[in-house]
């Protein structure tokens, strides 16, 4: 405290602006990167949500039909997007009808029995998960469930 009460009053302004300038440029990035990591987290919530009801209904033929073969020929499609790392059609009574997974990828992913009920979509960990149901003339005949790779530090 000395050191201050020392200094003279122009360097005490200097020193007050360069420090009102400091907290100003932390708050600004912190606002930035709570901005970006909002915006990019509803970003990659859209771009799957639009593929898996576009890949859903697609499938509506294949389960009004048991085909569980060509659903997952349809599943096959979210390759394009390499965010995408499984699928699964679920059928109203929560078995697996047809399934789509990445090759690289390992590990256990959720089952059809421990998925929540009462939850559309949510983050863990690195990921992104995704429960869309599927409707063929206005009635649920099953649902997808779709598991996107989401790492930040990738994204900024």
């Amino acid at each position: 405290m000395n050191a201050f009460r020392d200094m003279s009053i122009p360097a005490k302004q200097v020193l007050v602006i360069m420090l009102m300038s400091g907290f100003a440029l932390l708050l600004a990035g912190s606002i930035y990167l709570v901005s970006g990591i909002y915006s990019s987290r509803t970003q990659i919530a859209n771009n799957v949500r639009v593929l898996a009801e576009a890949v859903g209904s697609n499938c509506t033929a294949a389960i009004d039909f048991n085909d569980a073969e060509s659903a997952a020929e349809t599943l096959v499609a979210f390759q394009a997007d390499p965010e995408i790392i499984a699928a699964t059609i679920l059928l109203p009574d929560g078995t697996a009808f047809a399934n789509y997974r990445r090759d690289e990828v390992s590990g256990t992913l959720h089952r059809a029995s421990n998925l929540p009920q009462d939850i559309s979509e949510w983050f863990e960990k690195d990921y992104f998960h995704l429960l869309h149901p599927i409707t063929s003339s206005g009635e649920v005949v099953g649902t997808i469930f779709v598991v996107a790779r989401y790492k930040l530090l990738e994204k900024h």
